[in-house]
């Protein structure tokens, strides 16, 4: 079994141990600890990935052909049902 948590420095409290001896009870465990990093902040952070996912959310609101707004009705009708 895999389990991740992500929380807060303050939610390390006898009730989170506790939580995990009764999840993992009579189980050898191992536990890592990483600080969480903003997903926005990572994908930003090198400046060509940056670069790239600006221009694709640029290139999605412009309304270039690419990109159809539908509903519900118009999805269905466009597949035949």
């Amino acid at each position: 079994m895999v389990a991740t948590y992500i929380l807060d420095e303050n939610e390390l409290n006898e009730s989170f141990y506790n939580q995990l001896k009764q999840q993992f009870k009579n189980k050898k465990i191992a536990i890592t600890i990483t600080e969480a990093v903003d997903e926005t902040d990572y994908l930003l952070a090198n400046p060509a990935n940056a670069k790239h996912l600006l221009e694709a959310i640029n290139n999605s609101k412009k309304e270039n052909g690419l990109l159809k707004k539908m509903n519900i009705s118009d999805l269905k009708s466009q597949i035949g049902e």
